[in-house]
């Protein structure tokens, strides 16, 4: 049988592993998208009829015709008469904008087709929750109706209603009594009710009081109403200055370059459109100020979003521009995916980004670290302040950028900037990746160990793709930056086994080991090693352990491994008796288990064993041959 190989394991750390599951709840969330899906609200209609022999009522869906089908994402609902015109209204709160909702009543009612009384309580609760309200009303026949209500101090899912209790008097009805039942236990019978008011009921007095609302409230019209929207925010400082990966882009000529760090000098890269006049508008002021940046020390790069690698025309047109600006920079033309990656980037310190506008401005150290970004054309006002501030100190920097901020209970929150990482690794950009980890790994730290699961994770890709030097170099880097990772050490180890670098491979599968005993990789492939090298003894402490809790299937090959190469036949049939009942689809198993059947001379046995195999291989021609000689060699021995 042939060695089984050491493996790369595809374990993902506690940090990185939570971030991956929540990943797409977050990315709901800060999109604004209701969790429930695009259903819009309901509401259904009791009609009053018995069907069927378990007697359910039935309903009808009116949502669309009473105004309530809005697609908002909803929680909580009441209802209360809002504007005191005797019929009740609905408020509805929303998990996303408009966060309240109110359904005013406007169907056409009678003035005297309901009242509202509102308790008081003495001896029980002020307020009277747990209250209970009886109203008695009788019909042209003198057949009586009792109506009730409980005053609740909530209502429904997240809502309170309104203290005020409602009841609804049908038409050529009269009310005969109301009786409150205090606490739910004392009644008491109020006088003076009459249909189409409000009353106050005071425990103790036996009589109402008609109250009159002090002013009938009224809804704005969309004429008298109008919301503006709030003017976009111009200009962001980031506290905490974000890496940036190598960007990269086309020069005037049309040459491929990147926008690689460390930089001579801070940069402030200004993305520029050729159709836009804001733009155009910007250059100009550039050049005006050229000073200031030289002042500040900070370089200006125009990078062009409209024109296309191959577009000779649209760079000559562009530059074109600059020049009748009067701007001298180095101008920049974005290939396909600098776009793609600067958005990215924009979209990692804020909660619900929106595509950067034409002209938007970024602010740049010379070690890769966006520190502004000027959504917009920006404003000088705050433009050269930002410049000056370029070059600061981590701490100067950040009293500039939060001069306001107070003490914080837990620290300050802190965006994993090496979340973008995995967006990248998303788009297939593995070079990328790597090179961005390990260049910005000084500032990616601060992320704590979803950092090093980031480089494991990366580090692997470039194993699965055998790309074993680039992804020995992530890997250490992985394990420098989190020792205890317990996965980076076993594929680090891994990636130096399959270089033949066994003696380096090993103390990092033994810290693993040691690290996470649980996490069977290291030892399976420590033991793989050892069997290798004729350490079988080793081998065998490592596995035995683990085949005596539980059947292991690579555990269990490992100890066929050794027993081949120490010739126990007997015990290898064993072995392989034990791998086909535990694994009865492995055709291997079965074909390695019939050979030693017949080593052994039980021909009987081998048979069978060859037939499971060729049951799983139909398509091999050689098993049905052994099959039929094993069967014409017991017919002979009859």
């Amino acid at each position: 049988m042939s060695h089984a190989p050491v493996e790369a394991s595809d374990y993902q750390g506690e940090e990185l592993a939570y971030a991956q599951a929540t990943n797409e709840l977050n990315r709901l969330v800060d999109t604004g998208t209701p969790w429930s899906g695009s259903e819009r609200n309901q509401v259904f209609l009791n009609l009053g009829k018995q069907l069927g022999k378990e007697k359910s009522t039935e309903f009808a869906d009116i949502s669309a015709v009473a105004g309530f089908d809005f697609p908002d994402d909803s929680r909580g609902l009441t209802s209360l008469d809002w504007d005191l015109d005797g019929d009740l209204d609905f408020i509805t709160t929303n998990r996303t904008a408009p966060r309240v909702r109110l359904f005013e009543n406007q169907f056409p009612h009678r003035e005297q087709s309901s009242i509202s009384v509102k308790l008081t309580g003495t001896k029980v609760n002020q307020n009277a929750i747990g209250s209970r309200v009886e109203l008695t009303i009788t019909d042209e026949k003198n057949e009586r109706t009792v109506l009730h209500r409980t005053l609740t101090a909530g209502h429904g899912f997240l809502s309170q209603a309104s203290k005020w209790l409602h009841f609804g008097i049908p038409e050529n009805t009269r009310i005969e009594t109301l009786t409150v039942f205090w606490d739910g236990k004392s009644p008491e019978t109020f006088s003076g009710i009459k249909a189409g008011g409000f009353f106050l009921l005071k425990q103790g007095t036996r009589k109402s009081s008609p109250w009159s609302p002090p002013f009938k409230p009224v809804i704005p019209s969309s004429s008298e109403y109008e919301l503006k929207p709030l003017a976009p925010t111009s200009v962001a400082h980031l506290e905490r200055p974000l890496p940036l990966p190598h960007l990269p882009a086309f020069d005037h000529l049309g040459k491929k370059t990147e926008l690689t760090f460390p930089l001579k000098k801070p940069i402030l890269l200004n993305l520029w459109a050729t159709w836009c006049p804001d733009c155009a508008e910007e250059l100009s002021d550039f050049a005006k100020h050229q000073d200031h940046f030289t002042k500040a020390g900070v370089e200006l790069v125009t990078l062009c979003v409209d024109i296309k690698v191959d577009d000779a025309e649209g760079r000559t047109k562009a530059l074109k521009i600059l020049s009748d600006k009067g701007v001298t920079s180095r101008p920049l033309f974005v290939t396909e995916k600098t776009l793609d990656l600067i958005h990215l980037c924009h979209a990692v310190p804020f909660v619900r980004p929106e595509q950067l506008p034409a002209p938007s401005s970024l602010l740049i150290t010379t070690d890769g670290h966006l520190l502004t970004i000027f959504r917009g054309a920006a404003d000088p006002d705050q433009l050269l302040p930002a410049l000056q501030a370029a070059t600061f100190e981590k701490e100067q920097w950040q009293a500039f950028a939060n001069p306001g901020k107070g003490p914080w209970i837990h620290g300050a929150d802190v965006v994993p900037y090496s979340g973008l990482a995995k967006k990248m690794l998303d788009r297939g950009w593995l070079e990328d990746t790597g090179h961005y980890l390990l260049a910005q790994k000084k500032s990616l730290k601060e992320d704590g160990n979803i950092f090093p699961e980031f480089l494991m994770l990366t580090g692997t890709r470039f194993l699965e793709k055998d790309l074993r030097s680039r992804g020995i170099r992530i890997l250490e880097a992985a394990v420098e930056a989190a020792p205890q990772l317990a996965a980076a050490r076993n594929n680090l180890a891994v990636a130096l086994l399959q270089t033949n670098r066994g003696a380096e491979a090993v103390p990092h599968l033994e810290a693993a080991i040691q690290s996470d005993p649980n996490f069977l990789n290291p030892r399976m492939n420590l033991a793989q090693y050892y069997t290798q090298i004729g350490s079988h003894d080793t081998a065998l402490s490592l596995i035995t352990p683990v085949l005596e809790k539980q059947y292991h299937p690579k555990a269990i090959r490992i100890r066929a491994q050794i027993e081949v190469a120490r010739q126990d036949f007997p015990t290898l049939l064993k072995t392989f008796q034990l791998i086909s009942q535990n694994e009865p689809q492995d055709s291997s198993a079965w074909i390695n288990l019939a050979k030693l059947q017949q080593q052994f001379g039980n021909t009987r046995e081998a048979l069978k064993s060859f037939e499971s195999a060729s049951a799983i291989l139909p398509q091999n021609k050689q098993l049905p041959k052994v099959i039929a000689q094993l069967r014409e060699q017991l017919e002979n021995s009859k």
